[in-house]
């Protein structure tokens, strides 16, 4: 059910709060994962070290060191920040609305050529 805005009663200066909360949201969102993912990815560095360590010693030092496929860094995770994905979609909605307005200015103009 949609509630029609002629419904609704705003407080003067709710809106600017609003704004205000949704941005601390976004920045506490993304503090926290950023630590989820520093964690992630520094037990899985620790524990591929730990593994190539284990596979040096058992091979000894006869032969030049290599590191086993299965010991690189596949799993890490990228951080993705909520704050690049809003600036992302607050850029691409500017500039669409901006090719549209550049598309109405172009018609006027072919319009007021054509009269």
């Amino acid at each position: 059910m949609i509630v029609k805005r002629k419904y609704i009663n705003f407080t003067p200066g709710v809106l600017e709060t609003m704004v205000d909360l949704k941005a601390k949201l976004i920045q506490e969102y993304d503090r926290h994962e950023e630590k989820r993912v520093r964690e992630y990815n520094t037990c899985c560095i620790v524990n591929l070290a730990r593994r190539r360590i284990a596979r040096f010693s058992k091979a000894g030092t006869e032969n030049p060191p290599c590191v086993d496929a299965r010991d690189l860094p596949k799993h890490l995770i990228r951080l993705t920040r909520a704050q690049d994905i809003v600036t992302a979609v607050v850029n691409s909605c500017e500039s669409e609305r901006d090719s549209e307005t550049e598309e109405d200015e172009i018609k006027k103009e072919d319009d007021s050529e054509s009269k």
